[in-house]
């Protein structure tokens, strides 16, 4: 399975053409894909429509403790979460600006 998004259809085209190569680059198998997708895209539907690198770390910091708190999430599946943010570039920017650990 590839990353459905198209040039196209989403004007995201590009974050989810890097989200792609990173999951390639990370050796993550394609069958675990829809899941890290999911994920992203439930982030950013739930996030302010701004780009990304313009999310701030209070923002993810909110998002990840509403979900950790609200959700039925497995473990495993509360860190899918954090590494598809990391993968799409949300936290990875933050993080590098030592504003979340």
């Amino acid at each position: 399975m590839v990353v459905s998004h198209s040039a196209a259809s989403d004007p995201n085209f590009a974050i989810w053409s890097r989200f792609q190569k990173a999951l390639e680059n990370q050796r993550i198998p394609q069958p675990y894909w829809r899941w890290y997708v999911l994920r992203a895209e439930q982030y950013l539907k739930a996030s302010s429509n701004k780009p990304l690198d313009q999310h701030t770390a209070d923002e993810v910091t909110t998002y990840l403790r509403k979900i950790g708190r609200t959700s039925r999430l497995k473990d495993w599946q509360y860190r899918q979460v954090v590494e598809a943010l990391e993968r799409i570039g949300v936290k990875r920017g933050i993080r590098n600006r030592g504003q979340v650990s």
